[in-house]
């Protein structure tokens, strides 16, 4: 956030003092500085009173910390294990994914870490494009905008509220019997859609009307789900005894799929790299964290340390206690291979409950950094006629409350879309657009360090793992989609006639001549 914008005729003095008033019905206004004052180029956080800033930046090492790790522990180690293991039918393939995955967010997250304490405003990726590629008139900024917006962001919220209904009903329903998990499949369309339509509207209702409300409920679930975590590990490792020929390597590999079913394995890493997505929202609010440049480099990589180790833990929990009668049958279903465990280490009931609520944590942090987002991307004017409406920040709350509102309608949208199987859909459809967003994120570093070799790093990459996630980035993408290169291109050049069409930029049918 760059600042406090000048509104006509009013100086930043009676601006200040507006702000002291506390009157619940103005707002801070986040928009673009002004060239006519010197001080309107300074930071949001810069002109507001110190009682004003403390109320505002709300986030801290631990706290930013376990806003990552909140939207990271969601539904995606719960429920991608399973998947993942019926398409590499082999529970080792499955933990060797999951520790690639570990190293590579890890990678990612340094990335951001460098590009976060660098330029420490909140907004991720598209400060970082403005910053990286500001020709032609910061189009890449604004095609990211469209995809983070649009489909990346809002299509992960909605996947995982939805997981979240599943696991409601499986605790309403007495946990992981067979006919309820037969009943999930054929459930009517309405029950589970409202119920993820009514765990979106009470988080957006307490992200509304407090940003320290929002904080404390995200670093309470975020604990809640690292002891469930540690409780399936606990409990899941007691069945070593009794399973210890599970351990052996024929068991973990010996029915492991062969290297030409490189397209199960490429879409397995996708799910995996679901299940940590979230390493990355703590960039989305840097104006919000008292700073940034020194706090986001341990923030950052801490909350991948956690859950990478508790995800490979959980992950061999589960490979001791699902037989491997269940991996090697392709007919059977994913969501019994993920429910076994709750099964096998207690009652189900309890443990869809713990499921649930960690859902609905990890939707709650979405929420947090996608909102967030949004008023970055309308206070660089990217969304027409709403951006005015969308940038303003509560005065009170401290909290993007109209950019809040319309992510809402938004989201219930897309909840009532008629999709057969919305979790696949949706996570495989937001997955591949993340894998873009963090190729041409690495690619803007890259850009950085040639262009602005002066600009202060409080932290650096080295260069070459740069390039090496941006190759791994490259191949994961074109395996895991095979028609990917025919439908980015689409998407790209639909992204450009908007963004000309918004922009006034030349006719469109120079469009012809760009190529992708």
């Amino acid at each position: 956030m760059s600042g406090v914008s000048e509104t006509s005729g009013e100086s930043e003095t009676k601006m200040l003092e507006k702000l002291e008033n506390h009157d619940a019905h103005d707002a801070i206004n986040i928009g673009p500085p002004s060239s006519s004052s010197s001080s309107s180029s300074s930071s949001f956080n810069s002109s507001l009173s110190s009682h004003k800033r403390k109320s505002f930046e709300v986030l801290g090492v631990f706290s930013g910390m376990w806003l990552n790790v909140n939207l990271m522990i969601g539904s995606g180690i719960y429920a991608t294990p399973g998947q993942i293991m019926v398409l590499t039918r082999s529970g080792g393939m499955t933990l060797v994914l999951y520790i690639l995955g570990f190293f590579y967010v890890m990678l990612g997250s340094f990335i951001y870490v460098e590009l976060g304490s660098t330029i420490s405003k909140s907004g991720g990726e598209q400060i970082y494009f403005e910053k990286a590629f500001p020709k032609p008139k910061k189009m890449v900024a604004y095609i990211f905008s469209v995809i983070s917006i649009v489909l990346a962001k809002p299509l992960g919220i909605i996947s995982i509220s939805i997981a979240a209904s599943q696991y409601i009903y499986y605790a309403i329903n007495n946990g992981y019997d067979k006919s309820t998990l037969e009943d999930i499949h054929n459930i009517e369309f309405w029950k589970y859609r409202f119920m993820a339509f009514g765990i979106i509207s009470f988080i957006t209702a307490y992200h509304l009307f407090s940003n320290k409300v929002a904080v404390w409920m995200n670093q309470i679930l975020a604990i809640i789900k690292v002891l469930t975590l540690l409780i399936v590990v606990i409990i899941g490792f007691t069945k070593i005894r009794s399973y210890p020929e599970r351990l052996s390597y024929n068991y973990l590999f010996g029915n492991a799929r062969e290297i030409e079913y490189y397209n199960n394995y490429s879409s397995s890493m996708l799910k995996v790299l679901f299940a940590y997505s979230g390493w990355n929202t703590l960039n989305y609010s840097l104006d919000e964290m008292h700073n940034p440049k020194k706090r986001l480099r341990i923030s950052n990589p801490a909350s991948v340390l956690i859950v990478g180790i508790l995800y490979c833990l959980t992950i061999l929990a589960l490979i001791v206690t699902v037989p491997k009668d269940y991996i090697n049958n392709s007919s059977t279903s994913t969501e019994v291979i993920s429910a076994k465990l709750g099964d096998e280490i207690g009652s189900g009931i309890a443990i869809s409950i713990l499921i649930a609520i960690s859902c609905f944590g990890a939707v709650g942090s979405g929420i947090w950094g996608s909102s967030r987002l949004i008023a970055s991307v309308a206070k660089a004017g990217f969304i027409p006629i709403l951006s005015p409406f969308l940038k303003r920040f509560d005065e009170r709350w401290f909290t993007p409350f109209n950019a809040l509102i319309v992510q809402w309608c938004y989201l219930t949208i897309i909840i009532f879309l008629p999709l057969r199987k919305p979790y696949d859909v949706l996570v495989n459809t937001a997955q591949n657009a993340n894998i873009i967003v963090y190729f041409m994120c690495a690619i803007g570093l890259l850009v950085l360090r040639k262009t602005e070799p002066k600009l202060p790093r409080p932290f650096r990459i080295d260069i070459s793992w740069v390039n090496y996630l941006n190759y791994k980035n490259k191949n994961l993408y074109r395996k895991a989609s095979p028609h990917s290169e025919c439908d980015s291109k689409f998407f790209m050049r639909t992204n450009c006639i908007f963004y000309c069409s918004d922009r006034n930029l030349p006719p469109l049918e120079n469009l012809k001549q760009i190529r992708l």
